[in-house]
């Protein structure tokens, strides 16, 4: 697994595999607070694209929604969903699909609840569990969804904890 840790500008690359610790050349961008990037398995990373080989980023298209605070999935595809987390209209429930070959995103079924937070899965059969998170008017979550992508459909999942799942990730 490869670790990519933004604060600020300033980005940081640790593969604990291969006992790898290395800063990154500056992103193309002045602030970058708890941002998530993507390792694809062809090397690079998606919302600007590192290029490993170049040691360079490069810009992608921008999300319809803004968003922080939110979980992303490499699904079985190769495409990445990003799931909920707010902006400064609210918390989300939006989920859009980045497509790496073409660069774009598309916006895709919402999930039934609102959350921020929350932690994410990849099945073994391609479906995306979302578990826990926060919700501002209730505070942590004791719920979750799954996601299948080949419907695009969200269900809520009937088991739930007794216990909120804020700390899930």
């Amino acid at each position: 697994m490869l670790y990519i840790g933004l604060i600020f500008s300033l980005a940081l690359l640790h593969c604990p595999h291969q006992s790898i610790k290395q800063e990154l050349p500056q992103l193309n961008i002045d602030f970058a607070m708890n941002a998530q990037l993507v390792l694809l398995d062809d090397d690079s990373i998606i919302f600007q694209r590192f290029a490993s080989i170049m040691l360079g980023w490069s810009d992608t298209s921008s999300m319809h929604i803004e968003r922080y605070e939110s979980i992303s999935a490499v699904l079985t595809n190769g495409k990445v969903l990003m799931i909920g987390g707010a902006n400064n209209r609210g918390i989300l429930n939006s989920t859009e699909l980045h497509d790496p070959l073409s660069g774009t995103w598309t916006i895709v079924n919402s999930m039934n609840d609102i959350r921020f937070l929350q932690a994410v899965s990849v099945l073994l059969d391609g479906i995306v569990l979302v578990t826990g998170g926060e919700d501002a008017r209730v505070g942590p979550l004791n719920t979750s969804e799954l996601y299948d992508p080949s419907t695009n459909m969200w269900t809520t999942d009937s088991t739930q904890s007794d216990k909120p799942l804020k700390i899930t990730r």
